[in-house]
């Protein structure tokens, strides 16, 4: 309920300041875990031009976007000045990222590609030096997934725009495991995901 008159195209979890980096075309807000939702302002490049994003993810203190129309790439967004710039710039006719996320422990990059050829519908990687990952096929039935959120046990939650399941795929184990209930009740036209890990537990020393 706290993003209700906001559209959230991606988001991404900053653990640093403990809250979520949303955007909506390329207006970026934050949503403080808890709080209230704030506009930053517009992405733009080093020129000023704005940059529409489809897709965030954030690693070690930097945020990062995908767009889906040109340049194609995942770039990288400054969270301050919200300038960003290209990181890399993979082939734009190979992929279409609507789902974009960063694994918290190592910051590889996973996005869920909607293009057919050449690497399939699917879950990706995409590396350091541009190429492409396939990492798993959609579940059946599916075409077009703009959420991504990947956790820091394992697990990559592909996060559809409509009623029916959050789709749970298990990186280690190469499987799809239990999905999870959307909480839709209409067709939208974009959707996102961020995973925010639990509070660590406290710890109790008994002397006695």
């Amino acid at each position: 309920q706290a993003f209700v008159g906001t559209e959230v195209w991606g988001s991404a979890y900053d653990p640093v300041n403990d809250r979520v980096l949303f955007n909506a075309g390329a207006a970026l807000y934050e949503w403080p875990v808890g709080g209230s939702v704030n506009l930053l302002g517009n992405i733009v490049d080093a020129a000023g031009a704005t940059q529409v994003m489809v897709g965030l993810a954030f690693y070690n203190g930097q945020l990062y976007g995908t767009k889906n129309i040109t340049n194609e790439a995942i770039w990288e967004i400054n969270p301050t000045t919200l300038v960003a710039t290209v990181f890399i710039d993979y082939v734009d006719a190979d992929l279409d990222c609507g789902g974009f996320s960063a694994d918290p422990n190592n910051g590889t990059f996973y996005c869920t590609n909607d293009d057919s050829t050449p690497h399939g519908l699917g879950l990706v990687i995409i590396n350091p030096d541009a190429s492409v990952t396939p990492v798993a096929a959609y579940p059946a039935g599916q075409t077009d997934i703009d959420g991504l959120a990947v956790s820091d046990d394992g697990y990559a939650y592909l996060v559809i725009d409509e009623p029916g399941n959050i789709y749970v795929y298990d990186l280690v184990g190469g499987a799809y495991v239990t999905p999870l209930t959307a909480p839709w009740t209409t067709s939208e036209v974009f959707s996102a995901g961020a995973y925010i890990p639990p509070a660590a537990a406290g710890t109790l020393t008994c002397n006695g």
